[in-house]
């Protein structure tokens, strides 16, 4: 496991905070690195859960760690109060304009935590019922947001200075990455998002997904980013505070939900190591299968890496090599998806005939100025790269053993 003595440290803290145990005294491990240890609690966006655990500690040990980490804390707890105001009010409008909306991710998962504030957000997700991008974006500029012109196609984005992001969806699943079946599912599955029963308690226009459907979202959306360029340690803790709230789940939904989407062996997997992860004290006793999954979870950090996006662009869900796969990802960088060029060339969107010419632009381009693209591809995705990752997918329960 790469940064072992810090990863363990670092799930130890993370033990200590979901459990309120905030004057737990942790030994500080031979060989732990300061700087390397604060790199990854700022790469997972940790420093508001694990924090109130981290100024306890004894020692000369701790000291610079708690001395670097006191002001990110500080910001991300006033982060977190300015979002929850903000979310407020903007639901509020929601609610006295008529409009229906769906909160999803991270804002419904925080409150699982035994504070909100635990868990940093660093947007907010809001299904919006028969989406009309140009009819919000008036609603919402009035309210002193900025339309961010980068973000495309299933949801449109907002900012509002100094930190509050928006993201309006169409959809409370982006169906793009799934299979087909999958991808049919979720699309009649979304059909019953706007049920009566969906309603929020006292609101007309608020609703809120069934804790089941919930769930099984959470865990797409979580295999979504494990599969695309990678993603933090943070997604175990929210599986493990869900479930730790022992809600009267019907299982029997959640199980046929899960085989429908062929997530089964993942949510046993996710489940099994987050409480592997997060159940008792001090620093935790992972087997093979949870270590090189943690390992994976840490080292991408909460937003994923380059280097990863790369690997995992070769590797795919089936059983096809190395050497099928390689020379399609060497086509792909010449020739990539009308989706990836569409959020890269705006203009596309409005002149989408221009495709084939912008394909072929590229290819001559890389051939001629930029081959480097195809021997980075190359080099990142090496046969041992790919081999990695599939254990990485094996022991996920991603692909089947």
């Amino acid at each position: 496991m790469k940064h072992l003595n810090e990863t363990g440290l670092l799930l130890a803290l993370m033990r200590a905070a979901l459990h309120q145990d905030w004057q737990a005294q942790l030994p500080w491990p031979a060989g732990c690195s300061t700087q390397k240890l604060e790199d990854l609690i700022l790469r997972q966006s940790l420093v508001s859960m694990i924090y109130p655990v981290l100024k306890n500690q004894k020692g000369a040990a701790w000291a610079p760690l708690q001395q670097s980490m006191k002001r990110p804390y500080e910001k991300m707890i006033q982060l977190g109060v300015m979002q929850e105001y903000e979310i407020q009010a903007l639901l509020d409008s929601f609610e006295q304009e008529g409009i229906d909306c769906m909160p999803i991710k991270g804002w419904i998962t925080r409150t699982f935590y035994p504070d909100p504030l635990m868990r940093s957000m660093a947007d907010l997700d809001v299904v919006i019922r028969q989406m009309d991008s140009g009819r919000m974006r008036t609603w919402m500029e009035a309210r002193d947001y900025v339309y961010d012109d980068t973000e495309k196609r299933f949801h449109d984005g907002y900012w509002k200075l100094p930190f509050m992001y928006v993201e309006l969806h169409q959809c409370a699943t982006d169906r793009r990455s799934l299979p087909a079946d999958e991808a049919a599912w979720v699309e009649q599955k979304e059909q019953r998002l706007w049920d009566p029963e969906n309603l929020l308690p006292g609101k007309k226009h608020i609703y809120r997904m069934g804790m089941e459907d919930f769930y099984v979202h959470s865990l797409l959306h979580f295999r979504k980013h494990f599969t695309g360029s990678g993603v933090g340690i943070r997604f175990l803790a929210d599986i493990y505070v869900f479930r730790q709230q022992r809600l009267p789940l019907d299982a029997a939904r959640i199980r046929s939900q899960l085989e429908a989407v062929h997530m089964t062996a993942f949510a046993r997997q996710m489940e099994r190591i987050a409480n592997a992860c997060f159940d008792g004290t001090g620093t935790p006793a992972l087997d093979r299968d949870a270590a090189l999954v943690v390992d994976y979870l840490v080292n991408a950090g909460v937003h994923g890496g380059r280097e990863v996006q790369r690997a995992l662009q070769v590797q795919q869900r089936g059983q096809r090599t190395y050497l099928h796969n390689m020379p399609r990802e060497v086509l792909r960088q010449c020739f990539p998806s009308a989706e990836v060029l569409h959020k890269r060339y705006p203009r596309l969107e409005k002149a989408p005939w221009l495709l084939p010419a912008y394909w072929a632009v590229r290819a001559v381009r890389i051939v001629a100025q930029e081959r480097y693209k195809i021997g980075q591809a190359r080099r990142s995705s090496s046969k041992k790269a790919y081999d990695q990752l599939r254990e990485v997918y094996l022991a996920a329960g991603v692909l089947e053993k």
